[in-house]
Formats: C-alpha cells, sequence, structure tokens
C-alpha cells in the first residue's frame, strides 16, 4: 500500500513540479566529450566545472543521450529507478520487522523524489545497486550481494 501511494506520488511530482536543471547539463555537456573521444577526465568539463563522478557514469548518461530522449521521459525512467529502489528499501525494512509507520517516513522524503525525479542526480543508479546488493545479503544470496555492490561501488568507476 505504501509503495502504491508513492507510485501516485511520483507521477503527481514528474507530471507537475517543473524540472531542475542543476546536473543536466554538465553531464551532457561532459557526455559530449566522451562520445567525441576524450577520455583524460582532466579534459573533460562542463558549466558548472570539471567532471567529478565515476566513468560508468559517462556511459549511462551517453546512453541516455544517443536515444535522444525528452526530459521528461528520462524523468519517467528514473522514476521507475526511484520505485524499484523504494520496493527494496521497503522490503528490508519489512525484514528488518520495523513498525508500518516508519515505511510511510521512506516516500515521504521531499529530498529523495529530488534527486531521483527532478534533478536526475547520477547518485539514483548507485544507490538502486546498493540497495539491491544489501536486500540479496540478507536474503543469504551473497554471490549476487557481492556482484551488485561491486557494480555499484567499483565497476562503475572503472569504465573510462
Amino acid at each position: 500500500a505504501v509503495w502504491l501511494c508513492d507510485l501516485g506520488l511520483t507521477c503527481t511530482i514528474v507530471a507537475r513540479v517543473p524540472f531542475t536543471n542543476i546536473d543536466w547539463e554538465s553531464y551532457m555537456a561532459q557526455v559530449d566529450g566522451v562520445l567525441a573521444g576524450q577520455f583524460d577526465y582532466s579534459q573533460l568539463s562542463s558549466p558548472t566545472g570539471p567532471i567529478a563522478y565515476p566513468a560508468g557514469y559517462c556511459w549511462l548518461y551517453a546512453g541516455l543521450r544517443l536515444l535522444r530522449l525528452e526530459i521528461m521521459q528520462v524523468q519517467i525512467l528514473f522514476g521507475l529507478l526511484y520505485l524499484g529502489t523504494i520496493a527494496m528499501v521497503l522490503q528490508i525494512y519489512r525484514r528488518a520487522e520495523v513498525p508500518g509507520w516508519l515505511l510511510a517516513l521512506c516516500v515521504l522524503s521531499k529530498r529523495v523524489h529530488s534527486v531521483y525525479v527532478l534533478r536526475l542526480f547520477n547518485d539514483a543508479v548507485s544507490q538502486f545497486f546498493m540497495y539491491a546488493a544489501l536486500l540479496l545479503f540478507l536474503k543469504g544470496r551473497h554471490f549476487w550481494s557481492s556482484l551488485g555492490y561491486s557494480f555499484a561501488a567499483t565497476y562503475l568507476q572503472k569504465w573510462v
């Protein structure tokens, strides 16, 4: 029920709250450099300064650039990523047997919705894989948990 309420809330936010172009323009400027063949981080820059995130994100955002998606379409993709992440967080809370009212607090965070669907920050991707790794660990799936953690923390940093 909490997840379904958050689905409605997330859809409402994407539909009614204006997109906040904090880093998107910078991501795209830096991605353009990578797509043009520039793999030296010291040479990648943007309106907000030098590149400051792992190389895997360059490739993720490069994929979004190559797909030529509109901002609203990317927001919907990140909304799905958010809803997948929150589904895992809710499962983790259930396994921890926390009181039900705490589940509601998970979905009421203005900041988390902003990171995922209003600003399209690159943190969203690593958070998805970190929560997946934690949930897999709690389920005793240590091999897959290690892969998820490795992907979130290491693999995404070594592609360029």
